[in-house]
């Protein structure tokens, strides 16, 4: 009976060491020398076999839905009719979110109408969250008041409002897909 508990208890032991091992590795930290950290899946389609230029029944890998872009036009409504810029960030994971200097791309675009169209090349099937405003004054930030309101327009994707502030990235969150290149964001 002593030797069944000493066997329960290293079998324990290897099924949690394992479990650490395989959890607490990166995504990003597949090497030799670690060669139990966790591989992202590849998502999978529908498509032709290359070598034999014919239709599988089976799925074919392609690369991570991130490296897939697409060029999205987003219009911009409720601009303040008067010269200025309005200064576009776009975030593809919540790092940062909405400061525009963490951003993934800054883009910034004269303006003097009440909406402006540009495009953007965004990911296709990846959460993206953007946030705009519309610099009237030019001193590249947005400007508030003496208690931190916004005083110049602004906005973010999914026309996502935060209660006492801004929104976050999960509430602005959007995903593109193929075969959709609108967006539209409404400033306030």
């Amino acid at each position: 009976m002593n030797r069944f508990r000493w066997d329960i208890l290293l079998l324990t032991v290897i099924v949690i060491a394992g479990s650490y091992l395989l959890w607490s590795s990166s995504p990003d930290s597949v090497t030799a020398e670690n060669p139990l950290a966790i591989i992202r899946p590849v998502p999978v389609v529908h498509g032709t076999n290359e070598r034999q230029k014919k239709p599988i029944d089976g799925l074919i890998e392609t690369p991570p839905a991130e490296s897939l872009r697409m060029e999205t036009v987003i219009r911009v409504t409720g601009l303040k009719p008067q010269p200025g810029s309005l200064r576009i960030a776009v975030f593809e994971s919540p790092d940062g979110f909405p400061k525009s200097e963490q951003s993934t791309k800054t883009t910034v675009i004269e303006t003097n109408g009440e909406h402006l169209d540009f495009s953007l090349s965004l990911p296709v099937n990846h959460p993206v969250a953007i946030a705009v405003f519309q610099d009237l004054d030019g001193n590249k930030i947005i400007s508030k008041s003496s208690i931190g309101i916004p005083i110049e327009p602004y906005g973010f994707s999914n026309n996502a409002r935060g209660l006492l502030g801004p929104p976050t990235f999960q509430q602005a969150v959007v995903r593109i897909n193929e075969g959709q290149d609108r967006l539209e964001i409404q400033v306030r």
